[in-house]
């Protein structure tokens, strides 16, 4: 591909955030299991739609294909369904996905034309589709649950609706969909809330389910089988954990799952439906996906430290092959995952430092992978001038933390320091092109002039349970010791000059960023994005509100004095001082998860304080800004609040 004639000299902080913004990143990447081809999603001009694309997944480059329909369609998800056909959620006028329709590709040829071989209107969004041999297994989430304004969730019925919440709230539930579209019928549940299933080819299912519809009960939830025949529930396993990605052998004697924390990544358990006998993989953590290569053997994906790892096992977990790289690997809610090709390889989409996001190959005997499109090569040149290193120091109790640090190859003495603390916290910093989280700012605070430290301290994903579990209880303690044990690293080491650090992030990042301001005085400017600045109210508003905190304030409540003391205690609203550093706060008007009075609290006591602060409210917008005009507004505000308190220019 031509040069784009852009080079970083050239741009502002702003441009480059511009650029980033217009990368064309591919989702839902499906492989055939028939023929070396591939469809995915693609964004198609300036209204952000998503059209279905097809790509080569023979080696060698390969451009992507648009199909062919005489009426554009915006999806969602997308999969294979027989030799000719692709399966797509559509999406409606209210922005979720809440029809299936069927394309029919009879050619499969990069001019291929598709027609629309049948629709069918669900009630609600669609969250998964799970094709079979007799149909596919539908995951719906009902109109009046609480995605809307959650983690990578969208609204889900039309804005003007009235809001309605009920004890009996609505819940997720699974249809068997015949492949012709014929059919439609409800999988019976007992009234339990689905978070995911899959089904065998006899039309068992297994699901991970909660009796609590709310967000807060997927940390409360449990792996059942379902029968096919009579519908009769059998337990299989109760975590006090977290469970995801359930998988069921076509013979439907084994069930596998991934348990974890939160967002979850995990070892994987492999149990026996016939006998409920569970079995632990040996010596594999923070796998984020897993499937079927063939009817005894699986493959999986995963966090491994900043990288990511990949390996094949049997069923029961035994055989293991893994190998491990630096990158990132793309999939549902930014987890590793892959597509299994025709001939026994797989396709991902992928990216490190230095190689934006592509489609790439990859084969399981084999580290790495190589790129099959070059969507993004022009975007190259955004990275040049930039060195990215991961980084290791030693935590203030003698724990090793691991981060990235992103700075200028020539740059001369200390320069400012700008550290973006990630969310969950059960999450990661790993290695990118452009890190995304905290709304890409990663890249352009470098061409800014800044030096960025992305740190993963305890809590994090990619270090096992263990290190993920170091968290809870603890809340805001030992892992923002962490975050600032690297600050000093790199002071010491002559890198940032310590007049002029700052410390930015979103969501448990924002409350790390909150925290900081208000008790750590070596900041000298801060942002707070859709951030956490009150426990307690916490509980009583937040859609995760009695399983999230459950879970990581180890059952502590603000039913107790001792409880509210202690929640208190961590919460940056109650800590605020005239001393406290400068911040500024960016919030969406929709959030759920972090509610819009976490903001209004915290500018408030900062106001009250005479703490120089902004609040910024983003109208329609949930825990993570979607409009591209949010976006581009968000980056210059914090661009701007670091270059007037002094962090930059």
């Amino acid at each position: 591909m031509g040069d784009s004639g852009f080079r970083p000299g050239m741009m502002t902080a702003l441009d480059i955030h511009a650029q980033i913004e217009l990368l064309r990143t591919p989702f839902e990447l499906v492989a055939h299991r028939a023929l070396p081809i591939a469809a995915c999603l693609l964004a198609t001009g300036p209204d952000g739609e998503l059209r279905v694309h097809l790509v080569s997944s023979a080696p060698g480059f390969g451009t992507p294909i648009e199909l062919d329909l005489d009426e554009g369609i915006d999806c969602g998800l997308l999969r294979w369904s027989g030799p000719t056909g692709l399966i797509c959620a559509t999406r409606g006028s209210d922005g979720e996905c809440s029809t299936l329709t069927a394309l029919s590709v009879p050619s499969l040829g990069f001019s291929a034309t598709a027609t629309v071989a049948w629709t069918m209107s669900m009630p609600g969004a669609i969250e998964d589709i799970r094709p079979g041999v007799d149909g596919m297994l539908v995951l719906v989430a009902a109109y009046g649950t609480e995605r809307d304004g959650s983690h990578l969730g969208t609204r889900v019925g039309p804005a003007g609706d009235p809001m309605i919440d009920r004890t009996d709230r609505a819940r997720r539930s699974l249809y068997v969909v015949a492949a012709d579209g014929s059919r439609c019928t409800e999988v019976p549940a007992d009234g339990f809330n689905v978070w995911a299933a899959d089904r065998d080819d006899d039309g068992n299912v297994v699901a991970v389910v909660s009796s609590d519809p709310r967000q807060a009960g997927f940390y409360a939830s449990q792996l059942i089988r379902i029968d096919g025949v009579t519908g009769a529930i059998t337990p299989l396993y109760q975590s006090q954990w977290q469970l995801a990605q359930p998988r069921l052998s076509a013979d439907g004697r084994t069930a596998l799952v991934v348990e974890g924390l939160s967002i979850v990544s995990g070892p994987v358990l492999s149990i026996d439906v016939g006998t409920g006998a569970t079995r632990r993989w040996p010596d594999i953590d923070d796998v984020t996906d897993l499937g079927w290569i063939d009817t005894e053997r699986m493959w999986f994906a995963g966090w491994h430290r900043t990288g990511v790892q990949v390996g094949t096992a049997d069923r029961d977990g035994n055989k293991i092959e893994r190998w491990t790289s630096p990158g990132s690997l793309h999939g549902p809610d930014g987890q590793p995952t892959l597509t299994l090709t025709a001939d026994g390889d797989a396709l991902a989409v992928a990216e490190m430092h230095g190689s934006p996001a592509e489609v790439v190959r990859l084969q399981f005997g084999e580290p790495g992978w190589t790129a099959v499109t070059e969507l993004n090569r022009a975007t190259e040149h955004l990275v040049s001038g930039v060195i990215s290193e991961t980084v290791s120091w030693v935590s203030t109790d003698g724990l090793e933390i691991d981060g990235i640090v992103i700075r200028r190859a020539h740059a001369i003495g200390p320069q400012p320091l700008v550290v973006i603390a990630h969310g969950g916290p059960t999450w990661l910093w790993s290695e990118a092109f452009a890190p995304a989280e905290s709304n890409n700012l990663a890249l352009p605070l470098v061409h800014a002039g800044a030096v960025v430290l992305l740190p993963n301290p305890r809590g994090s994903s990619g270090r096992g349970q263990e290190f993920a579990r170091g968290v809870i209880g603890e809340v805001g303690g030992l892992d923002l010791e962490d975050v600032i044990a690297g600050v000093d690293v790199l002071v010491h080491q002559g890198l940032v000059d310590p007049a002029r650090t700052s410390i930015i992030g979103s969501s448990y990042g924002g409350y790390l960023a909150a925290l900081a301001a208000t008790d750590i005085r070596q900041f000298r400017a801060a942002v707070v994005m859709s951030g956490v600045s009150d426990w307690l109210s916490f509980r009583t508003t937040s859609n995760l509100g009695g399983g999230y905190d459950h879970v990581y304030h180890q059952g502590i409540g603000p039913g107790t004095a001792d409880g509210r003391e202690k929640l208190v205690s961590v919460s940056p609203v109650y800590r605020v001082g005239k001393e406290s550093t400068p911040t500024l706060i960016l919030h969406g008007q929709l959030d759920r998860t972090t509610p819009l009075v976490q903001a209004e609290m915290l500018h408030r006591a900062f106001r009250f304080a005479e703490v120089p602060t902004e609040l910024v409210v983003y109208p329609g917008e949930g825990h993570e800004f979607v409009d591209a005009a949010h976006r581009t507004d968000a980056a210059h505000r914090v661009l701007s609040w670091l270059e007037e308190h002094g962090v930059l220019g």
